[in-house]
This record gives structure tokens, C-alpha cells and sequence, in this order.
């Protein structure tokens, strides 16, 4: 597919009784969703031309989300009152992609010089 210049990083942070075990989870299984859903939507995109459209993008981050989010829902671990925020963060060539789950938030800041 062509992703040499594509990165994806997030940060999960558990809360409750199994807040630690559904981190972990979205740690290891949530990369692996983004570069499925990402080949899925964008598969057949020649990266060497152009970017791809920024909602097939987002479209790809929002289905990785939800996969991950219906694996929680299906582990072993009571998971009604424990959970996990994430923040994520994909760069891809010279743009860059956030997403966030929960109560946290990733902000961008420019450094400008004089």
C-alpha cells in the first residue's frame, strides 16, 4: 500500500478495576485495526501522486475505533464500570490526523521563530 511515510502513535489511559487490562488491549490491538481499516479505504491509492482525501482518512480511524471498541465490549474482564480514554495521532507524509476516545484531548502547538 505504499505506507513508508505513515505513523501511528496513541496514548491509553485505564481507569476503574480493569482499566489497566483494557488499555493494554487497545494498546496492542488498536494499531493493528488502524492499518487494516487504512488498507481497506485507501488500499488501492497511489501515495507517490498525491494524498488521499482526508475523510476516507478519518473514516478509516473512526471503523478502527469502533472495532476496538466492540473488542472491550466482548473481553472477559467486567468492563461496565472500567474503561480506557485514548488520544491518537497519525502522520501521514506532511499531514497530520487526531483522534480521541473519552475525556482527553491531544492538542497541536506551532512553535513560531522569531
Amino acid at each position: 500500500m505504499g505506507l513508508k511515510y505513515c505513523h501511528f502513535f496513541s496514548v491509553c489511559d485505564g481507569h476503574g478495576a480493569n482499566g489497566r487490562e483494557v488499555s493494554g488491549l487497545l494498546k496492542h490491538r488498536l494499531p493493528f485495526h488502524v492499518e487494516n481499516q487504512m488498507k481497506k479505504n485507501l488500499g488501492s491509492h497511489d501515495f507517490n501522486k498525491d494524498y488521499p482525501q482526508s475523510s476516507l482518512v478519518f473514516q478509516s480511524l473512526k471503523e478502527a475505533f469502533n472495532i476496538a471498541q466492540e473488542e472491550v465490549s466482548s473481553m472477559s474482564h467486567d468492563t461496565r464500570y472500567s474503561g480506557s480514554t485514548c488520544v491518537s495521532v497519525m502522520t501521514l507524509g506532511r499531514k497530520l490526523f487526531m483522534a480521541n476516545v473519552g475525556d482527553s484531548r491531544g492538542i497541536i502547538i506551532k512553535a513560531i521563530n522569531n
